[in-house]
C-alpha cells in the first residue's frame, strides 16, 4: 500500500511540475519581450497584470473548486461547477473592464476581455491535473506557450512591439480555455451551483486566500503605485524562480484530490477524512521537490539572468536569493494548509492568514519605500516564515482535537 501511495503521488506530482514549468515559459517570452525596451516601467505594468491574472484564478479555485475536490465529485457534478466558474468569470471580467477605463489600462483591458476564457480553462486544468490524467491540461499549456513564442519571435523579426506578445498571451489562454471546456462538455452556462454548507465554506476559503497568498498578489499591485520599477524588478526575478511558485501554485488542488479520505468519515465542519499516511510523505516529498528545481534553477540563473537581461539582471539579482527561501518555504507550508481545507476547517485558516496580512503588508510596502526592491523581498520571507509556522501550530492542534 506505501508503494502504491508513492507511486499515485509521484505521478500527479510530476505531471503538475511538468504543466507548472511550461506555464511558467509563456510569461517568461512576455518579460523577454518587454525586456527589450531597457527599462523596468513596461515590466512593472505587465507584472501588475500577471498578478490580477494568478490572483482571480486562485480565488476562484478557493471559493468554487478546492472544498468540491475534497468529496471526488463525480464527471457530471464536475460538468455542473463550470457553471460556477463561468459566472464567477462573467462579473469579475465586468469589474476589470469598468476598472480599467478611469485608469487608462490596457493590460487591465485585455485581461477583462480575455478572463472569462481564462477561468474556465483554469477550471478545466485543475479538474484534469486534480482527477485526471494530466494531458489535456499539459496541452493547454503547450498550445499557449507556442503561441507566444511565434509573436516573441516576430517581435525579435519584425519590431513589433512587446506589448502585442501581451495581447497573444492572454487571448491564447481564453482560446484554449473556451475549446478546452467545449471538448469537455462543461456547462458553461452562468449558473450558482453550491449548496449553503459550500457557500460558507467557499467564502471562508476565498477570503482566507485573498489575505493569505493572495494578499502577495494585492501586494504586486499596491507596490505599483509606489513604483513600477519595484514590480519590474520581481518579475524579471520571478522568471527565474516562477517554475518553482508555480509548481507550488498548482500542486495544492492535487494535494486536495491526493491526501482527501473520501470514504472516511465527515469531520465536524462537513469537510472528508485525511488519508494520513500519503499526508506524512506529501510532507516529506513536497519541499525536497521544489529545493531540488530551485536549486536546479539557481545553477542556471546568473549566466542566462545576465545573458536575457543585459541592462537589468544587476539590479534585479540579489532579489533572486531571498525569494529562494520564500519559496521553499511556502512549499514547507503546503501540507498543512491542505489538511485545513479539506476538512473545512476554515475559521482557524482564516485567523493566520488575517495575521500574515495584517504583518506582511506594511513590512513589504515600507521595506520598499525604505529600502527598495530587496526591502521588499524580504518583508516577503518574514511574513512567510510566520505563516508556515502558525499553520503547522494550527495543523497539529486540529490532530490533537482529532479534526
Amino acid at each position: 500500500m506505501a508503494l502504491q501511495v508513492k507511486r499515485g503521488l509521484s505521478s500527479r506530482y510530476f505531471r503538475a511540475i511538468i504543466v507548472s514549468g511550461l506555464a511558467s515559459l509563456a510569461p517568461t517570452i512576455v518579460t523577454l519581450a518587454l525586456a527589450r525596451s531597457g527599462t523596468l516601467d513596461p515590466l512593472g505594468l505587465f507584472g501588475a497584470m500577471y498578478a490580477v491574472f494568478l490572483l482571480v484564478q486562485q480565488l476562484m479555485r478557493d471559493m468554487f473548486v478546492n472544498a468540491f475536490l475534497a468529496h471526488k465529485p463525480s464527471i457530471v457534478d464536475q460538468r455542473l461547477k463550470a457553471g460556477v466558474v463561468s459566472l464567477a468569470g462573467l462579473v469579475v471580467a465586468g469589474l476589470l473592464l469598468l476598472i480599467s477605463m478611469p485608469m487608462q489600462s490596457l493590460h487591465f483591458a485585455v485581461l477583462g476581455a480575455c478572463l472569462h476564457g481564462i477561468l474556465l480553462g483554469s477550471y478545466f486544468r485543475t479538474l484534469d491535473l486534480s482527477l485526471g490524467n494530466g494531458r489535456s491540461a499539459l496541452m493547454q499549456e503547450m498550445a499557449v506557450f507556442c503561441s507566444v513564442l511565434v509573436a516573441g519571435i516576430a517581435s525579435v523579426l519584425y519590431g513589433t512591439s512587446g506589448f502585442s506578445v501581451v495581447i497573444t498571451w492572454a487571448v491564447s489562454y481564453a482560446l484554449v480555455g473556451y475549446i478546452s471546456s467545449w471538448k469537455a462538455k462543461l456547462r458553461v452556462v452562468p449558473r450558482w451551483e453550491m449548496t449553503p454548507q459550500e457557500s460558507r465554506t467557499g467564502r471562508g476559503f476565498g477570503f482566507q486566500g485573498l489575505v493569505g497568498s493572495g494578499s502577495v498578489h494585492v501586494l504586486t499591485l499596491l507596490l505599483t503605485t509606489v513604483s513600477t520599477a519595484v514590480v519590474g524588478v520581481f518579475r524579471v526575478s520571478s522568471t527565474l524562480l516562477g517554475p518553482a511558485n508555480l509548481i507550488s501554485s498548482a500542486l495544492q488542488p492535487i494535494l486536495i484530490g491526493s491526501l482527501s479520505d473520501g470514504n472516511g468519515p465527515r469531520t465536524i465542519a462537513g469537510g472528508a477524512a485525511v488519508d494520513w499516511p500519503r499526508a506524512k510523505v506529501s510532507a516529506v516529498v513536497l519541499p525536497v521537490v521544489v529545493s531540488l528545481v530551485c536549486l536546479a534553477l539557481l545553477g542556471v540563473g546568473s549566466f542566462w539572468g545576465a545573458l536575457l537581461f543585459p541592462g537589468l539582471w544587476e539590479t534585479a539579482s540579489p532579489i533572486v536569493a531571498v525569494m529562494f527561501w520564500d519559496v521553499i518555504i511556502v512549499a514547507i507550508g503546503l501540507v498543512p494548509q491542505t489538511i485545513h481545507r479539506i476538512t473545512w476547517a476554515s475559521r482557524p485558516a482564516l485567523l493566520i492568514s488575517i495575521l500574515s496580512a495584517s504583518i506582511r503588508i506594511p513590512a513589504v510596502l515600507i521595506g520598499a519605500v525604505v529600502f527598495g526592491a530587496i526591502g521588499a523581498a524580504y518583508g516577503f520571507l518574514i511574513v512567510t516564515v510566520i505563516n508556515t509556522a502558525l499553520l503547522w501550530l494550527s495543523c497539529l492542534r486540529l490532530i490533537r482535537n482529532k479534526i
